[in-house]
């Protein structure tokens, strides 16, 4: 795949496997905890699998690649803050593969959920969590979204990274 040819396609079921192996990678890298596989396949099936009248929230799954060769996920979810009822769209995950990180798919990820929110004409929650490459990560934000769009910063403190530690 060409950076010219880099799309973004909503999963299908197909894609379900291949979105856990990329979510065992994020977790590894990123994660806060030890990743749930069967939560992650519950809330694939979510955004893939709806009925007309669902009465679930709506939630997005777009993916890079074809099922089987997937290089970048994202997961997007309609909700409200716990402390309004204003809705809005907010990014669950968003992983680029370790090989393809030299690529432009972050970016098409981020522009996705933008199109995504511009659709819905929702405001878009969208963050990143991470303890590798995070200012590089932040500087990638900032460009795609605006400086002005940065609206705080997540801490975790006596926490568990989900990494385990060597001796």
């Amino acid at each position: 795949m060409t950076e010219e040819n880099i799309k973004v396609r909503l999963a299908t079921l197909a894609d379900l496997e291949d979105i856990v192996g990329l979510g065992r990678l994020l977790a590894a890298e990123n994660g806060v905890g030890d990743l749930n596989e069967d939560k992650v396949r519950i809330k694939v099936r979510q955004a893939v699998d709806r009925k007309p009248n669902d009465a679930r929230p709506p939630s997005i799954c777009g993916v890079i690649g074809e099922p089987k060769t997937l290089t970048g996920m994202i997961y997007l979810e309609v909700g409200t803050l716990w402390y309004n009822d204003d809705i809005g769209l907010h990014e669950m995950w968003n992983f680029v593969h370790p090989e393809y990180r030299k690529s432009q798919r972050a970016k098409h990820l981020v522009e996705f959920a933008k199109q995504c929110a511009k659709n819905l004409d929702l405001p878009l929650h969208i963050g990143i969590i991470s303890n590798q490459r995070t200012e590089a990560k932040v500087r990638l934000y900032d460009r795609l979204l605006g400086t002005t769009a940065r609206v705080g910063a997540f801490f975790l403190w006596n926490g568990h990274t989900g990494k385990k530690e060597t001796a």
